[in-house]
């Protein structure tokens, strides 16, 4: 799965945080390559699976970085967060029955998905706290405080968990993600409009 993202993980100039992105990714290599990226977490035949939608993410932020001159440190910070925005969804999903006890204490809490895989609701809605949280987790990842700031705050204004964005870094990561999600986008004065 790695291997899929080489050109995305080389145009991180930044070793350390390279590395980091590839610890974080790594963690979740299993689910990755086949896990959906919808807002419910079902498949979708018009919606990419995760692994497209990051890497698409990942190109829309960094023609957005460039496009504003960030300085390198704010690019490589806001390009890797745009690689992992959506990580907590990884984190909310597993292949196994989650066993008896953990469906039946909470039955409306799991929901099985085409005959796949198991959904954990709370953290599939709140996947931008969830995957924030991975990567405070992550033993090697510099300027993490950062990077999760910008993936605890990439659904600006929209569902689910909106959070206001103060910072460029931020309206970056959440307009990417914006693009990356809808097939065609019109603009009327520029990408600075919807964020």
């Amino acid at each position: 799965m790695i291997k899929k993202l080489i050109p995305e993980l080389e145009a991180i100039s930044d070793t350390e945080l390279r590395f980091g992105a590839v610890e974080i990714l790594t963690k979740f290599e299993d689910t990755l390559e086949w896990c959906p990226s919808s807002s419910t977490g079902e498949y979708h035949e018009s919606d990419p699976l995760l692994l497209d939608h990051l890497k698409r993410t990942f190109r829309f932020a960094y023609s957005l970085c460039e496009h504003e001159h960030l300085p390198r440190l704010n690019f490589n910070i806001t390009i890797t967060a745009a690689l992992i925005h959506d990580i907590g969804k990884c984190a909310s999903v597993q292949l196994e029955y989650p066993g008896e006890e953990a469906v039946t204490r909470e039955p409306t809490n799991w929901a099985f998905r085409q005959d796949t895989f198991w959904v954990y609701r709370p953290h599939w809605n709140n996947h931008p706290v969830t995957g924030s949280l991975e990567i405070m987790k992550c033993e090697t990842l510099p300027h993490k405080e950062e990077i999760a700031t910008l993936v605890y705050t990439h659904h600006n204004k929209w569902f689910p968990n909106p959070q206001e964005v103060l910072n460029l870094e931020g309206r970056i990561v959440s307009m990417a993600d914006y693009l990356s999600s809808r097939d065609y986008v019109r603009f009327a004065k520029g990408w600075r409009k919807y964020g």
